[in-house]
């Protein structure tokens, strides 16, 4: 329920890497995020330069692109929430106050990074590296969400912006909002709390609230499915 769309004009990222070494920190929202910095390539990272991620497959995607660089990354374990508040509570305060950081994002998304980082005394810049939209709503994708509506089916979904999505493309196949209903009788495997209150504002009330990480998503499906 989300593209993630690259920037045409990459002039902005390219200069931040030509002067990664000012910043203490970086820190990438996503695994998308990673992606959409390093374009699928290696790069040499600033000795002191401390890479961040939400997730553990934000870590994982920088340490790929590091191939074998001895560079510190501040990141949540597998076994841990895999959220903002999660790598928040990883960044010593008293170490990178009035540092220069940078957090590498998509053009929208949750506004708690930049708000905490800045609240807590660090220089922030924001680089926006990608786009998130919805996909195209075509006859093809009608039909499909049509059929999937016909009966009861389990949807895992990421992300409270990709659920806001769905509902629109639900409003979308009739104004009776009939559809709307038969998406909402639905059940719903989340991540994470937030989307979870997300689902019972747009109206879902069967929702498996799952731990963080494609792991604890997949033993979730192994016990209720």
């Amino acid at each position: 329920m989300l593209e993630i769309v690259a920037l045409e004009d990459r002039a902005e990222i390219e200069k931040v890497w030509r002067n990664l070494q000012r910043f203490s920190l970086v820190v990438f929202v996503s695994p998308n995020a990673v992606d959409a910095f390093f374009d699928k390539q290696s790069r040499v990272w600033p000795q002191d330069t401390v890479a961040s991620a939400v997730g553990f497959s934000g870590a994982k995607a920088i340490r790929q692109y590091l191939n074998g660089q001895s560079v510190e990354i501040l990141a949540p374990g597998p076994s841990d929430r895999m959220d903002s508040e999660a790598l928040l509570a990883l960044i010593d305060v008293a170490r990178f106050k009035g540092r220069k950081v940078l957090l590498v994002r998509g053009q929208s998304g949750r506004e708690l990074l930049p708000e905490q980082l800045t609240a807590r005394g660090m220089e922030l810049e924001t680089l926006v590296a990608y786009r998130r939209l919805p996909p195209v709503f075509d006859a093809e994708r009608a039909k499909l969400l049509v059929s999937l509506l016909s009966e009861q089916n389990d949807w895992i979904i990421t992300s409270s912006e990709s659920l806001r999505f769905l509902i629109s493309f639900a409003e979308r196949l009739g104004e009776d909002r009939a559809f709307v209903a038969k998406l909402q009788s639905q059940r719903l495997f989340v991540p994470h709390v937030r989307i979870a209150e997300t689902a019972r504002q747009l109206g879902f009330s069967r929702i498996e609230l799952t731990g963080s990480g494609d792991q604890n998503l997949m033993i979730a499906l192994s016990n209720k499915v």
